[in-house]
């Protein structure tokens, strides 16, 4: 084998490797550090930095396993990319508190390294791999105006830099889709690669960021009313349900593997990067809510998250193919899952003065409902 090639569906199935796993660890902390942030700011410019720190975290995250998944290449390869690429996370870790204002530098250069080392890497595959270069270019030119934008604000005050930051990161994010034509032309790789496999462990992290918000609001907490050791069972059992909500939907199911279902794939993935949003979101609702801190926001921003958490999760279940032996209708109707999610966002909107007991019990039951409602529904058996 030569040193790179494009993995296709003649390749053996990969599995996800050790390497990865450590890969995926490292960004608990950074994840972490964002949603603590968020936390002692829950205001919409709070949640705008929290919005566009999470994306290029999320981007650099991205950036390693679309390499992994989209070629085959040698052991010393892997191993050097992903460590170089760990060095701008520990980086961007260290800067994030004021990570727009007096840590701004730092955490701006450690996210410029990351796409310099990436944009390497995609050089070095449309030079080697010849069916990769239409696509390869498409990158490499998204990813360089990128880097020129962040660039750009390093000169900049600090009221302009989250603009032209803002402007970076969703060109590199909504890069990929103007090179979709090209993408659907190259050989499918979806049966061989373990492209699932990583953004479910990706979801595992941050559903964990929710049980570790209710646990580390309990274990803060001076005293333990019985009160509160009830939400916080609560806002657990709500994690739970995160956890059960997403791999009922997406366990035993395929991705779309088709040409023609290229918009299909960029809709389940782009519906991953606001799923991850809305549970890391969802675990900041929860501290706030059990801390009674920001009471109103922290209900709107829980009770939103959760709703969104619903309607993408009915989202991702149309792009994925029926699994064989299941009849066509095999998940909650579409319109259900759109319901349920409305319904938790409206909570606090109606019933503003509601109780935080309450109103963790109503969005509980919320979820119950839906769960049963798929059960009904849901996967039958032929």
């Amino acid at each position: 084998m030569q040193n790179i090639e494009l993995r296709t569906d003649s390749h053996p199935q990969r599995k996800v490797a050790w390497l990865e796993l450590f890969f995926d660890l490292v960004f608990v902390v950074i994840i972490a550090r964002i949603a603590h942030n968020f936390l002692s700011d829950i205001s919409w410019g709070g949640f705008t930095t929290f919005i566009f720190m999470f994306l290029s975290v999320w981007w650099m995250w991205s950036s390693v396993t679309y390499f992994t998944e989209r070629f085959v290449s040698t052991e010393r390869i892997q191993r050097t990319y992903v460590f170089l690429m760990m060095i701008p996370v520990v980086g961007m870790t260290i800067f994030t508190n004021h990570g727009f204002g007096e840590n701004y530098p730092g955490f701006a250069i450690s996210y410029l390294i990351s796409r310099v080392i990436f944009f390497g890497m995609i050089l070095y595959a449309t030079v080697t791999v010849k069916e990769y270069k239409s696509v390869g270019i498409g990158f490499m030119g998204f990813t360089s105006l990128a880097i020129a934008l962040i660039i750009g604000s390093l000169f900049v005050e600090e009221s302009i830099r989250l603009y032209l930051w803002g402007a970076a990161i969703l060109m590199e994010v909504l890069g990929p889709m103007f090179t979709l034509n090209q993408q659907v032309k190259l050989p499918s790789n979806v049966k061989s690669s373990a492209v699932d496999e990583r953004y479910e462990l990706l979801t595992i992290i941050v559903v964990g960021e929710m049980i570790a918000s209710a646990a580390n609001t309990l274990a803060d907490s001076h005293h333990i009313t019985g009160q509160l050791l009830f939400n916080g069972l609560l806002a657990l059992w709500i994690g739970f349900s995160i956890w059960a909500m997403y791999f009922d939907a997406v366990s035993e199911r395929e991705l779309p593997d088709k040409p023609e279902d290229g918009l299909k794939m960029a809709g389940w993935v782009y519906a991953h990067i606001f799923l991850n949003i809305a549970i890391i979101a969802s675990a900041i609702g929860i501290a706030s809510v059990l801390l009674e801190h920001a009471q109103y926001p922290g209900k709107i921003l829980l009770s939103s998250s959760i709703g969104f958490v619903m309607i993408l999760i009915s989202l991702i279940e149309i792009t994925l193919n029926e699994e064989e032996g299941y009849s066509k209708n095999t998940t909650l109707p579409f319109f259900l899952g759109i319901l349920f999610g409305v319904v938790a966002i409206l909570i606090p909107f109606v019933f503003q003065n509601i109780n935080t007991s309450v109103f963790l019990l109503a969005l509980s039951i919320i979820i119950i409902m839906r769960q049963i409602s798929r059960a009904f529904f849901g996967k039958i058996r032929r």
